[in-house]
């Protein structure tokens, strides 16, 4: 029961913490090329256990120009949005809860003051997990895969060949 209770409390503060609207695919219309941004992972375990920000990204940008979509890099591809990854964990005991996330913002103009750019997130999607403290890399990395998958999906029904 603390366990289920651990999980309840974590996604409940996520939740609270920001809105997390469904997105419809139409927001990555037209999108030829995404920089890559992965947050710093701060659960030391997971480094030691290989999960680092770095194989994500990496991961990341292979599977994206595995799948012909852009990446910008310093070939001269610029980007038009930024894919956002970030992953947040807490232990439970020897259990760990883990939220993966990955998300589209795009930069945008004020209608009120066309000076003004900000970022909108235009796609965003999570997953939720719990594991055993010594598996948590390997079911992070698999929630990544299901979630550039779900990605490459929602890219490509907005961008049809």
């Amino acid at each position: 029961m603390n366990k289920f209770i651990a999980a309840c409390l974590l996604l409940a503060g996520i939740c609270l913490a920001q809105d997390i609207p469904q997105f419809s695919p139409d927001g990555l219309e037209g999108i030829k090329a995404f920089r890559i941004k992965v947050e710093d992972i701060t659960d030391t375990t997971l480094a030691e256990d290989g999960l680092t920000s770095d194989r994500i990204r990496r991961f990341l940008e292979f599977n994206l120009r595995g799948n012909g979509i852009g990446v910008a890099d310093s070939a001269g591809m610029p980007a038009q949005a930024t894919l956002k990854a970030a992953v947040q964990t807490q232990m439970n005991g020897e259990e760990r809860v883990f939220v993966a996330a990955l998300a589209v913002e795009q930069p945008v103009l004020f209608v009120r003051d066309k000076n003004l750019l900000g970022m909108a997130r235009s796609w965003n999607e999570i997953a939720l997990g719990q594991s055993h403290e010594s598996q948590s890399a390997k079911l992070i990395e698999q929630a990544f895969a299901k979630l550039l998958d779900s990605f490459i999906t929602a890219y490509w029904t907005a961008n049809p060949k």
